[in-house]
């Protein structure tokens, strides 16, 4: 949900100075239905082609960790290598490119914090411009929450016209939360693929590490990969939260 508001400044019909707060809605698209399908898909064929060369073709020695050393260890040091490995990327994938007054492309793009935006002034939030005459979302919707505030500075503007320039700046801002929640889905993919690349290629299998019984080498690629692809944070809550079972239970 997005929503933008800015204060008023407009002249009664006797010539006097009021302001009131103006604010324009817009609910914010999921991600697209392609995007998640491609992403899952990437990530399923993914996982049956790291079956396969592992069956087939890479066959290696599974890692195996010391007595009394954290079998964990391993999958967060991979995960943390992978996130900086993939950190270039973050900064440059689907930044939500759309021509000068054209429509945007679908993508993702990190979006003025928080559900409700506040207009800054034009000074603050002019974006800069591009080579050939493109932009990104995020400095379209900051455009136009600027001409929106400048709109609403403007004593003479009708309420009308700084209400639809406040919707405009809304949609644009809505627009950006839909492409970062389909940037976000693209790059789960992404690092997840790559994860199951890194279990299956190197033999970094978490289940069978923790585990006292055999455990089907496939589904371990699979857990793993998408473990290492989930990156360190969840990686460490899980480990947080096992240590505090076992804690509790002896």
């Amino acid at each position: 949900m997005a929503t933008v508001t800015v204060t008023n400044v407009e002249k009664d019909a006797v010539g006097h100075t009021t302001t009131s707060q103006v604010s324009g809605v817009k609910p914010a698209d999921p991600a697209s239905r392609n995007v998640v399908g491609w992403s899952i898909a990437s990530v399923v064929i993914a996982i049956i082609v790291m079956c396969v060369l592992y069956r087939y073709v890479i066959k290696p020695h599974a890692i195996k960790t010391v007595s009394s050393y954290v079998p964990y260890a391993g999958v967060v040091a991979v995960s943390a290598a992978l996130e900086r490995f993939l950190e270039p990327l973050s900064q440059r994938i689907m930044q939500g490119n759309t021509s000068q007054g054209g429509s945007t492309s679908q993508g993702g793009d990190s979006q003025p914090q928080g559900g409700q935006s506040q207009a800054s002034p034009p000074a603050a939030a002019a974006p800069k411009p591009l080579p050939a005459n493109r932009t990104t979302m995020k400095q379209k919707a900051a455009a136009s929450m600027a001409a929106a505030q400048k709109a609403a500075a403007d004593p003479d503007m009708k309420s009308a016209a700084v209400q639809d320039a406040v919707d405009a700046a809304a949609n644009d801002v809505a627009q950006v939360e839909t492409l970062r929640t389909n940037r976000a889905v693209v790059f789960w993919a992404i690092a997840s693929v790559c994860g199951i690349a890194l279990s299956g290629g190197f033999g970094l299998f978490l289940l069978q590490s923790i585990s006292t019984s055999m455990v089907n080498p496939y589904l371990d690629l699979a857990v793993t990969g998408l473990t290492i692809g989930a990156g360190t944070k969840p990686t460490h809550d899980l480990i947080t939260s096992l240590q505090a079972k076992s804690g509790s239970s002896s």
